[in-house]
């Protein structure tokens, strides 16, 4: 449980620091004018946005995905971070698809492989540290 929510969170944060570090420049703004609470919600505003985001895509990709390659013996550092990057491209690219053909929403789908690629990492370097503490504590 504890290394599905550590790449939750690590998946959340990637694609998410580089606009926080723009909407920190508007949520300091509002801050220092009094509106402190609206000025930290607007700085955290992309991670806010990218964990339901994230977490509802680990769920219902992720497990799965983890489930079909330790069925096939295939588990591995390179099948996570690629399947990671895969999916994490393909969902933003999807929906925007859905939701109406605009190109300039596109580079949405680099960050969610960007995102999918950095959950996959994490997610297999977190099921391997503890599965070594699950070793050393038995």
């Amino acid at each position: 449980m504890r290394a599905f929510v550590k790449s939750v969170l690590v998946g959340s944060l990637a694609p998410a620091v580089p606009l926080m570090l723009i909407t920190s420049f508007v949520g300091f703004s509002v801050a220092m004018h009094g509106g402190l609470l609206t000025g930290l919600y607007l700085a955290t505003l992309p991670f806010i946005i990218a964990l339901p985001i994230v977490l509802t895509c680990s769920l219902l990709i992720g497990l799965p995905f983890t489930a079909l390659l330790r069925r096939a013996g295939r588990e591995s550092a390179t099948a996570y971070i690629i399947g990671g990057g895969i999916a994490g491209l393909s969902v933003p690219v999807m929906c925007m698809m859905l939701i109406g053909d605009n190109i300039q929403t596109y580079w949405l789908g680099l960050l969610g492989g960007f995102s999918g690629t950095v959950t996959g990492r994490t997610w297999w370097v977190s099921g391997r540290e503890s599965t070594l503490f699950a070793d050393i504590d038995s």
